[in-house]
């Protein structure tokens, strides 16, 4: 598992911390393959998405990750973005489901729900990719001037 770190990265200038949700599936996806595969409930070579086990982990890690991600933002006093951008290829978890884009979609709708100033971004824009330095043990982001646009229209709505 990975440390939130890298699915988090904060703007300082805005005070904003950013959460790509993504990136944080493809990891939650990853740990639950992990889990079945610990505990022998791969069945044909394939995680079930039926299976009630799997709904009660991503259930439990979504309830326990976005209590993190506000607290988090409440020791740092911020603004959250969480913005959501699928990707082309999955990692090396998706062949263990026959259908992935449904596990993406389901917890995509989970986290839609429950994280605050949720965007799905449709373009083909790639945001948030340079680092500079970090600020409270995160990465802090060296806004291009397409991430200064999409802040800039995103700004007035966030909480």
């Amino acid at each position: 598992m990975r440390s939130d770190k890298q699915y988090f990265s904060y703007y300082i200038k805005e005070n904003i911390l950013i959460f790509d949700v993504f990136d944080y599936i493809e990891e939650l996806a990853a740990d639950a393959v992990d889990y079945f595969i610990e505990w022998n409930l791969i069945k044909d070579d394939y995680v079930s998405l039926k299976c009630t086990i799997l709904k009660n982990f991503v259930h439990q890690r979504l309830e326990f990750d976005t209590k993190t991600l506000n607290n988090k933002a409440k020791k740092l006093n911020c603004k959250v973005l969480c913005f959501f951008k699928k990707k082309n290829q999955y990692n090396q978890w998706s062949v263990y489901f026959k259908e992935p884009e449904k596990v993406v979609k389901t917890i995509r709708l989970a986290l839609k729900k429950s994280l605050p100033n949720f965007i799905e971004i449709e373009d083909t824009t790639t945001l948030f990719q340079s680092i500079s330095g970090s600020y409270n043990n995160l990465p802090v982001i060296l806004p291009t001037g397409e991430d200064e646009d999409f802040l800039h229209k995103k700004l007035k709505k966030l909480k």
